[in-house]
C-alpha cells in the first residue's frame, strides 16, 4: 500500500516538473520575441554626405581610391555597424561589413578599384544599417557617381619639321606693302624666293623667305604653358579619339580684308595684315570627347 502511494506521488511530482519545464521554455520564447521587437528602431535615415574618387579620372588598369562618408542618425547604427556594397558597373562588386562604428558620427568606407576598359561607368555605392540578419535590415541609401576611364596612358611626344624653305613666292599682298613703304625689294622671283627689308635705321638689312612647319604630337593637352593651359575643351563625358588640327598664318590680301574686316580696319590695310586660319578634323571618338556628340549626332553631322 505504501509503495503504491509512493509511486503515484512520484508520478504526480514528475508531471509537475514537466509542467514547470514547459512553462520555462514558453517564457524563454516569449522573451526572445520581445528582444526582436524591441530592436526595431525609430525612423532614422542614413545620409550619404559625400562620395569621393582619387584621382577624379583614371586610365585603364589604374587604381582609383573611393571613399563614401555616411552620417549616422541613430545610436544603434553605430553599435551594430553598416553594410557597404559597391557596384563598379563592369560586372564586379565589392562588399564590406563594418562591424561597429561606435567612435564617430560619420562612417567612412574606403575601397580601391581599377577598370580593364575605357568608358563612362556609373559607380553605385549602397549602405545598409546592420540590424540583425539581412531580413531585419530597415534602412538603406544609395549614391550614383559617373566616372570616366580613359584609354591606356600614351607616351607624350612631339615631332616637327620645317620644310619647303625658299619655295613660296611672294603673294599679292606684297604690292600693297611696297606701295606703302618702299623699303622692300625682291631679290629673286624664282626658287629660292628671297626679299630684302632695308630696316631701320638704314643699313639694318634683313633677308626674308617663307617656310612651312608640320607638327605631330601625342598626349599634349595644352597649347600654351600659362597657369590655365588648354589644348581643346572637353564637352563630352568620354575621352579618346584623334584630332587633326591644321593652323596656318599668312598675310591676307586686300580682297580678303574687304571681306573679313571692318571698314575702319580696311582703311589701314598696308599688306602687313596677318590672318590666322585653322581647321580641326575629329574622328568619331574625338567628336564624342571634344564636342559631346552622340554616335547618331556624329552620323547626322553633315545634315
Amino acid at each position: 500500500m505504501s509503495e503504491s502511494v509512493t509511486r503515484r506521488a512520484w508520478i504526480h511530482n514528475r508531471k509537475r516538473m514537466m509542467s514547470s519545464v514547459i512553462v520555462v521554455i514558453m517564457l524563454v520564447l516569449v522573451s526572445a520575441a520581445a528582444i526582436i521587437v524591441s530592436s526595431e528602431r525609430p525612423n532614422a535615415e542614413l545620409i550619404i554626405v559625400n562620395v569621393s574618387a582619387n584621382p577624379v579620372e583614371a586610365c585603364v588598369d589604374q587604381d582609383v581610391e573611393w571613399a563614401v562618408f555616411v552620417d549616422l542618425q541613430y545610436n544603434g547604427q553605430r553599435g551594430n555597424g553598416l553594410l557597404f556594397t559597391w557596384d563598379w558597373d563592369d560586372g564586379t562588386y565589392t562588399v564590406n561589413h563594418m562591424a561597429s562604428v561606435n567612435d564617430s558620427d560619420i562612417a567612412i568606407d574606403v575601397q580601391t578599384h581599377a577598370w580593364a576598359g575605357s568608358g563612362l561607368y556609373d559607380v553605385v555605392v549602397s549602405v545598409w544599417d546592420g540590424y540583425g540578419s539581412d531580413e531585419s535590415k530597415r534602412q538603406n541609401v544609395s549614391a550614383t557617381v559617373p566616372f570616366i576611364v580613359n584609354e591606356e596612358i600614351t607616351t607624350r611626344s612631339v615631332d616637327y619639321r620645317w620644310h619647303d624653305m625658299f619655295a613660296h613666292e611672294l603673294g599679292p599682298w606684297y604690292e600693297d606693302r611696297l606701295m606703302n613703304y618702299g623699303d622692300e625689294y625682291v631679290v629673286t622671283d624664282s626658287y629660292p624666293y628671297l626679299y630684302v627689308w632695308e630696316g631701320s635705321p638704314p643699313g639694318n638689312m634683313q633677308v626674308n623667305t617663307f617656310m612651312q612647319l608640320d607638327v605631330d604630337a601625342t598626349d599634349i593637352p595644352e597649347v600654351n604653358m600659362n597657369e590655365n593651359p588648354e589644348f581643346l575643351p572637353y564637352f563630352g563625358d568620354t575621352r579618346g579619339g584623334n584630332a587633326n588640327i591644321d593652323w596656318y598664318m599668312n598675310y591676307i590680301t586686300r580682297e580678303e580684308s574687304e571681306a573679313k574686316l571692318s571698314l575702319g580696319a580696311q582703311a589701314w590695310y598696308d599688306g602687313l595684315y596677318i590672318g590666322l586660319n585653322g581647321t580641326v578634323a575629329l574622328d568619331r571618338d574625338g567628336a564624342k570627347s571634344v564636342l559631346g556628340l552622340s554616335d547618331s549626332e556624329f552620323d547626322d553631322f553633315d545634315t
